[in-house]
């Protein structure tokens, strides 16, 4: 919402809750799947707690992520020139009811919590600076 409040909006349709703010990482850990713009951390957030995904990439570096989403079997994606209720209804249909996204994206869930994360890439951090 950035800098506007909850109150400047137009009234919308299906009640939705606006916040200024939501603890991602901890509603993650409770969904059974993520509509998303295709942002790179919400993607792997979501991936690391094995939640598929809708994907609605708007620029830049999105629709590539949101092609990968497609292409590892962890979602689908919607161009937002095709948005349209029941076709994001039955998306979320498709993607809930069909166990192979939920299994696909446990499966990188597992790949992303043996990859070696943080600790890793500051290992190769510096090595690559003691190496120069």
């Amino acid at each position: 919402m950035g800098d506007r409040n909850a109150t400047d909006l137009p009234t919308l349709p299906g009640q939705p809750i606006v916040v200024p703010y939501a603890p991602q990482l901890a509603l993650l850990k409770q969904s059974s799947l993520v509509i998303t713009h295709a942002g790179l951390n919400t993607t792997l957030e979501a991936l690391a707690q094995g939640v598929p995904l809708i994907a609605i990439p708007l620029t830049h570096d999105e629709p590539a992520i949101a092609a990968r989403i497609v292409w590892n079997g962890v979602g689908e994606r919607l161009s937002p020139a095709r948005l349209r209720p029941e076709k994001l209804r039955a998306l979320i249909q498709q993607v809930l009811n069909q166990p192979h996204y939920r299994q696909n994206a446990m499966r990188l869930q597992q790949a992303i919590a043996h990859s070696g994360g943080t600790t890793l890439a500051a290992d190769i951090l510096e090595k690559a600076i003691h190496s120069v």
